[in-house]
């Protein structure tokens, strides 16, 4: 049994009687370690998660209580645009040359334009302050 190489001596050894060798063994140890701190750190992570999105939605409510309180809230000027007061340019289209997009009509209008006049500089930043929250979520 001396001159038989050790893997193959552990090979033949019976594992089903729940006997492993010590290098295995520490590597069992290791790879259960891991996989209980990755749970741990899961769960910690889990619980910081749902405690800063509790903070961050209890700072946007107050956000919104502060908003409407102000004197322009109640009555929002919505969004403007510009685009519907505007004419569609006749181009001249030439019989020889394929139409371009434009010609046809197919050009996407641009995207609407906010136009919104604040009261005062708290409105300004109280808004921006909500846009950003809002963003960060």
């Amino acid at each position: 049994m001396r001159n038989v190489p050790r893997a193959l001596r552990l090979r033949s050894l019976p594992f089903s009687t729940g006997w492993l060798p010590g290098s295995e063994r520490f590597e069992q140890r290791i790879t259960e370690d891991k996989k209980a701190e990755l749970e741990d750190s899961r769960q910690r992570a889990h619980k910081e998660n749902s405690e800063s999105h509790g903070r961050i939605r209890t700072f946007l409510g107050a956000l919104e209580r502060a908003a409407k309180s102000l004197s322009g809230a109640k009555y929002p000027q919505g969004v403007r645009t510009f685009q519907a007061n505007r004419k569609k340019p006749t181009v001249p289209v030439d019989s020889k040359v394929a139409p371009t997009r434009a010609q046809k009509g197919e050009v996407d209008p641009p995207a609407p334009i906010l136009v919104r006049s604040y009261k005062d500089n708290s409105e300004a930043q109280l808004t921006a302050l909500h846009l950003n929250a809002e963003a960060a979520l």
